[in-house]
């Protein structure tokens, strides 16, 4: 029998912030930093980028890949 993954992610905005970054996860993550919204590297995960894609066009739910 197959599995089906579902996984659900929520994404939130801060207009504000204070302190540093820090890696919580250093064994799933090699690096974090920040990037303009509008500039963001070629390696960008793409649901990330599709995600921060939608929060510049006001689009507020979407799904990825859903068959």
């Amino acid at each position: 029998m197959n599995e089906i993954q579902q996984i659900g992610d929520a994404f939130f905005v801060a207009t504000d912030w204070t302190g540093e970054i820090k890696n919580m996860e250093p064994e799933k993550c090699d690096d974090l930093s920040w990037f303009d919204m509008n500039n963001l590297p070629p390696n960008t995960i793409p649901y990330i980028k599709t995600v921060i894609e939608n929060i510049l066009n006001k689009k507020h739910y979407s799904e990825y890949g859903w068959i």
